[in-house]
């Protein structure tokens, strides 16, 4: 046990030996040709003259970030907030929302199924021609639309990593998380209007 311990220490000062004894500090440089964004973030380090506190900060107040100018950007910080909910009211608007999404499809899978019932007692036709293929259309539909259901439920309960867009593109939080709201706020406005 001892052993693995100095073993450990020893890879650990071997690693981090140059940041724990090292005394050089390296000083900023900059070359004044690149943009400070790609000077930034390409992760090399640029040959050029030291740069002061005073021409560092001068530099950065020159630095206008990509975002400003953009019209989605500007669009979100111009709205106007919506107010949070109190738990109660979350937890009652995300009770409403779980309960319609899935009545809405318990609702399409029987009309589904009653449909091509339907069809193949009354119509000869279906089941000789066209059967297969309407069950498979129908089929792929119904996959596609609980497929959705189920990424409104997780929006809804805010279990945005289980949405399929979300998956790909984590910049979706924000405006997932803008959302829910809404949508809370919808449901919550229209079941105290019903009350009323």
């Amino acid at each position: 046990m001892s052993k693995e311990i100095n073993n450990e220490a020893a890879i650990f000062e071997k690693t981090f030996r140059d940041i724990l004894y090292g005394d050089k500090k390296d000083k900023v440089t900059y070359d004044t040709k690149i943009p400070l964004g790609e000077a930034l973030m390409d992760g090399t380090e640029n040959e050029g003259t030291p740069l002061d506190e005073e021409t560092l900060s001068a530099i950065n107040q020159e630095y206008i970030p990509p975002s400003i100018g953009d019209q989605e950007w500007e669009e979100f910080v111009s709205r106007e907030p919506l107010p949070p909910l109190d738990r109660l009211d979350e937890a009652r608007a995300v009770a409403i929302g779980i309960q319609e999404i899935r009545r809405q499809k318990e609702y399409l899978i029987y009309i589904n199924s009653a449909m091509i019932n339907e069809c193949s007692k009354h119509y000869v036709t279906y089941n000789i021609l066209c059967s297969k293929d309407i069950e498979e259309y129908l089929g792929e539909a119904q996959k596609k639309a609980v497929q959705l259901w189920e990424d409104m439920e997780h929006l809804i309960t805010g279990d945005f990593d289980k949405i399929e867009a979300a998956k790909s593109d984590f910049r979706l939080y924000q405006v997932f998380e803008e959302k829910r709201l809404s949508v809370l706020h919808d449901i919550l406005e229209h079941y105290n209007k019903k009350r009323k």
